[in-house]
């Protein structure tokens, strides 16, 4: 297999110890340069995450590796950029979720976990950012994104406890008036 990594291509055996191999030198190149891991791209796949499970699985069949290195400023201006691209697309499907949970239309549950997944992301990217020497002027508006993210995770209880109850009303009240305000002003302190 090849690993191409800051211009350069180097050639590992396609067996256990080659991805040991592999793995070792991006950790060394990761270190030496105080560069920050963004993904793998494994035969056209971007891997972000449990990359030499990934490649232990495929061992046999991989053939090209590139490693995409960014700086950390790099790091969290795309991590940012991530979250308002979220967030941008998730305030219409909160006003559509909320108008469904009023209606009479088939609850959408799974639609609704998916928020829930998404909200515990932006908790998570928030928290992400806290990396340790960062320069928090770089991050537009970050204190007003924390405390989004506070009253979000306040709201995940309420929800939580009209889900159990299975208050219809209440989960679209939560919605309209709640969660979809917050992120409304997550749009505004990322643009």
């Amino acid at each position: 297999m090849r690993l191409e990594m800051m211009d350069q291509t180097l050639g590992f055996d396609n067996t256990i110890e080659g991805i040991h191999q592999a793995v070792d030198y991006v950790k060394r190149t990761i270190e030496e340069t105080r560069l920050h891991l963004d993904y793998m791209k494994i035969d056209g796949n971007e891997i972000y995450d449990d990359f030499e499970s990934y490649l232990e699985e495929r061992v046999t069949q991989v053939q090209f590796i590139k490693v995409e290195l960014k700086t950390k400023k790099q790091m969290v201006l795309s991590i940012v950029e991530s979250m308002h691209e979220y967030v941008q697309r998730v305030i219409p499907e909160i006003n559509r979720l909320n108008e469904e949970f009023y209606g009479n239309m088939n609850k959408p549950w799974d639609r609704l976990i998916e928020l829930l997944q998404g909200c515990e992301w932006i908790i998570e990217v928030v928290d992400i950012l806290k990396i340790p020497g960062t320069d928090y002027n770089e991050i537009k508006n970050y204190s007003q994104l924390v405390t989004l993210t506070e009253a979000l995770q306040k709201q995940f209880s309420e929800l939580e406890q009209a889900m159990n109850n299975t208050d219809m009303v209440l989960i679209g009240d939560i919605l309209k008036y709640e969660i979809l305000p917050i992120f409304e002003e997550f749009q505004i302190s990322l643009s």
